[in-house]
């Protein structure tokens, strides 16, 4: 079990794996050609596969990976393929795609429950994170993108009731990163149903545009304490 961060000054996609559910707290500020910064969902629960998807790169990337997505027929055949057809299908250029769309950096992370409980893994473009691209990697039970610093991360370490707190970690990403922000919203899946709901809503702000993906990644093992809260969920 462990934690991952990504260092990218955009959308903030935070996931926290307890024993029950997986948890999906995203922001919802967007920049959309002609209209300026926008409130939008950066995360589609799959009700029918029991799983949410969210993504961070192409403003259109969410409802592009929406039907391929869909259309597997569990968890498991959905890792499969990522592993084995994901890279291959980018290839294609679909005349209902938007040019180019999986030419740019990107990450689509997927949450949900497999056949041995809640799960989630990353899919990446960007050689700068540090692990694997074009491959499902899952990441444990905690993913941090914009990467917090120590402080912030110890204190939510420390915390008896991490799910409680979550909304700490996108608190701090949004008042440092010009690109998060819009509200919170917290997507909760668990084996038999999924919930989504706006936790709050953040101060209206500019986006300053920046290079995604600037800086590697690097893991950070939980600690017993926060391993023996978790289970408590």
């Amino acid at each position: 079990m462990h934690c991952w961060f990504q260092r990218a000054a955009m959308t903030a996609i935070n996931v926290l794996i307890t024993e029950n559910a997986a948890h999906v707290l995203t922001d919802g500020l967007c920049a959309a050609p002609g209209l300026g910064p926008i409130a939008v969902p950066k995360v589609i629960p799959l009700p029918h596969l029991r799983m949410a998807v969210a993504t961070r790169g192409p403003a259109e990337l969410l409802q592009v990976m929406l039907p391929i997505i869909s259309a597997a027929p569990s968890f498991k055949d959905l890792v499969e393929f990522f592993r084995n057809d994901f890279r291959a299908l980018t290839k294609l250029q679909h005349p209902n795609w938007p040019a180019g769309i999986f030419k740019r950096d990107f990450d689509i992370v997927i949450a949900g429950w497999s056949k041995s409980g809640p799960a989630a893994f990353l899919i990446t473009s960007s050689v700068g994170h540090g692990i694997p691209t074009w491959e499902p990697f899952f990441f444990g039970n905690f993913l941090c993108t914009p990467k917090v610093s120590d402080d912030a991360f110890e204190a939510f370490h420390a915390s008896p009731d991490p799910l409680r707190d979550f909304i700490g970690v996108l608190d701090y990403q949004a008042a440092r990163e010009p690109a998060v922000g819009g509200f919170a919203q917290l997507t909760t899946i668990t084996s038999d149903e999924i919930s989504t709901r706006i936790l709050k809503r953040y101060p209206p702000k500019e986006i300053v545009r920046a290079s995604a993906f600037q800086s590697a990644s690097r893991p950070i093992e939980l600690s017993g304490a926060l391993k023996k809260a978790i289970a408590k969920l």
